[in-house]
């Protein structure tokens, strides 16, 4: 990686820049298209369940690939994630959105899901 990039990952997954990058979208206009339903049992539990129409990063990640803008040779963009999918794999695996940012494997792990090879953009191993 290059010398202009060389701790890039670790100020973004920093958990103080994620705080503040979440404080300031939620100050700002709501551009997300994820609705949050609630579901109440009636025992006194409720179900978040969260809602995302993924089909636009999907067409996104497509013609990106086809029209060839992978990235550079020192920074690939390798995929178009929406942010419902972070978060269910944060909670299949009982993790915070910080602790997923904060580790590479996660994220890496994530990236090369064959199940979610409809968002990739650069098909290379991450």
């Amino acid at each position: 990686m290059g010398q202009k990039h060389k701790h890039l990952f670790d100020q973004i997954a920093s958990p103080d820049n994620i705080w503040e990058a979440y404080r300031k979208a939620s100050l700002g206009k709501r551009m997300s298209d994820i609705s949050t339903r609630i579901h109440n049992a009636g025992d006194g539990h409720l179900t978040f369940e969260r809602v995302q129409d993924c089909t636009p990063y999907v067409e996104n990640a497509t013609a990106l690939h086809n029209e060839g803008h992978h990235g550079s040779s020192e920074m690939r963009h390798a995929a178009r994630i929406p942010f419902v999918i972070v978060e269910r794999y944060c909670n299949d695996h009982k993790i915070t959105f910080a602790e997923f940012m904060g580790n590479r494997e996660h994220v890496k792990r994530l990236l090369n899901d064959p199940s979610l090879s409809a968002f990739r953009i650069w098909k290379g191993s991450v």
